[in-house]
């Protein structure tokens, strides 16, 4: 049987970090947010609730959802975000998701992949937050990050589109 899906307390932080910078009181909210330890699991349908009330406190706004994502921090993601910062590329970071994400979602979905000069990654449409996972493919000569450019979104338009590295003027450093 299948571990169900699940992120973690120290991820529900970030909920609490961004009604922080709003100045948003929303005390129900925060009891809630306030009850779970980084170690506790909370389940993928508390979660979404949980984002769903944060969002609902700037109906003004176009995507707060990105606003929120947008402070994403490696203590968000607990063990799992400290060992992604050790990768020297993003390929290596990539495969160190790959091998321990059930620390963050208590079970295996990505599926990282090389093919010729892409690197894909998937998550199966079953086991997305909204049940409509794909796939981004990342240009690159075995490692990444790619040439400028370089980056696809692959057949998936829910993918972002990421610029490549700049080129780094060493005299202007």
């Amino acid at each position: 049987m299948a571990a169900a899906m699940r992120v973690t307390g120290a991820w529900v932080q970030l909920l609490t970090d961004w009604l922080d910078r709003e100045n948003l009181p929303a005390p129900a909210l925060r009891t809630v947010l306030d009850s779970r330890s980084p170690a506790d699991v909370v389940p993928l349908p508390l979660w979404r609730d949980l984002l769903q009330q944060a969002v609902l406190l700037r109906p003004e706004r176009l995507a707060p959802g990105l606003e929120i994502g947008a402070m994403i921090q490696p203590r968000h993601v607990g063990m799992l975000g400290y060992l992604i910062l050790t990768c020297r590329t993003l390929g290596e970071a990539m495969l160190a998701y790959q091998r321990y994400e059930t620390l963050f979602y208590g079970q295996d979905m990505v599926e990282v992949v090389g093919q010729d000069d892409q690197m894909l990654v998937r998550w199966p449409g079953a086991d997305s937050t909204r049940g409509a996972g794909g796939q981004c493919g990342y240009r690159g000569p075995g490692q990444l990050p790619a040439p400028a450019g370089g980056y696809t979104t692959g057949a998936n338009p829910r993918c972002l589109r990421l610029p490549g590295p700049r080129a780094v003027d060493p005299g202007g450093v």
